[in-house]
């Protein structure tokens, strides 16, 4: 099937108001600032913008309904996947091959989805599995990040992962799949089935680097995932996102090695009306990328400027 065909399928059969407002509140509980709008639900992704998710519905919303959105949340830039020929083009990464197997691989990739397997299971698991066996992966995942100063995230208290994970069993078709190591979770993805697709929203990781055993546990737990989610009859494609802004080149890559196929995805970008007229210009968005380019190694935050660059030259996109 096409992948044209699969996502005019999904945008279709959006999901229903009341599924779209529990998930929201799910995201909420995670510590997002967020909204729902145009069938979609709208996050914080970044300093300076809100990202729609799921990825493979389309919000159907137009320009002063989107503005009205980022003004609602106090972000500057929406980026958001539109229609064909209407957008920025990036890659989105997705599986469509039903006979999905090791030989899917790239060939390292296989051997260490196979080493993977001698250590550790890969299953899906429970909501109150993951409420008592994954906090250390999430503690490493944002320690890793960087959000270690925030001591009141809600993924590190035993209050906040009760209300994550009662707000997520009313979720239809919410899952987890996890890696397991040592009666430990290494590794898990929540993934969401609507329509014909089954979409990755998030994956979380221990540090490999802390224990060997674990270091593998996401290619096993990438390989485990797509070949049991393309197996289930309903399910046509399985998603695992699209490129970020700004380009995570090694995740990319390691999607690849999955088995994953790169699909064009049109991204669009929409700014705050009132800075519009200052910054959709194309001299902007070089002036904006020469100070990223030039300070990012003293000031890595900088990398977020690439969310205002993209719309600046949004006419040109367009």
């Amino acid at each position: 099937m096409a992948i044209s065909e699969v996502m005019e399928r999904t945008n279709q059969s959006t999901l229903a108001p009341d599924v779209l407002e529990t998930l929201r509140e799910f995201y909420d509980a995670l510590g997002y600032r967020t909204q729902s709008a145009g069938g979609t639900i709208w996050f914080d992704g970044g300093s300076f913008s809100v990202m729609a998710t799921p990825t493979t519905i389309l919000p159907d919303l137009n320009d002063k309904q989107v503005r009205e959105v980022l003004g609602k949340m106090g972000r500057v830039v929406a980026v958001y996947g539109t229609t064909k020929n209407e957008g920025t083009v990036v890659p989105m990464y997705t599986l469509l091959d039903k006979s999905y197997e090791l030989k899917n691989l790239q060939r390292q990739f296989k051997q260490q989805v196979n080493k993977a397997m001698q250590e550790l299971e890969s299953r899906e698991c429970t909501w109150e599995e993951w409420m008592s066996l994954g906090k250390r992966c999430d503690q490493e995942t944002i320690e890793r990040r960087g959000q270690s100063q925030n001591s009141n995230h809600p993924l590190l208290s035993d209050e906040g992962r009760r209300r994550i994970a009662s707000i997520a069993v009313k979720i239809p078709n919410l899952q987890i799949h996890a890696c397991f190591y040592q009666n430990e979770i290494a590794a898990y993805l929540v993934h969401i089935t609507f329509g014909s697709i089954c979409e990755g929203l998030m994956t979380n990781r221990r540090e490999g680097t802390l224990e060997p055993a674990v270091k593998y546990a996401s290619h096993l737990l990438y390989y485990t995932f797509a070949k049991q989610a393309i197996s289930r009859p309903e399910v046509q494609m399985v998603c695992v996102g699209r490129q970020s802004v700004p380009p995570n080149i090694t995740l990319a890559r390691f999607k690849g090695h999955a088995g994953f196929t790169s699909e064009p995805y049109y991204l669009r970008f929409r700014m705050q009306k009132y800075l519009a007229p200052v910054f959709e210009r194309k001299l902007t968005a070089k002036v904006l990328q020469l100070i990223r380019t030039k300070l990012v190694n003293k000031v890595p935050a900088l990398e977020n400027l690439e969310v205002i660059e993209r719309s600046s030259l949004r006419k040109a996109d367009d």
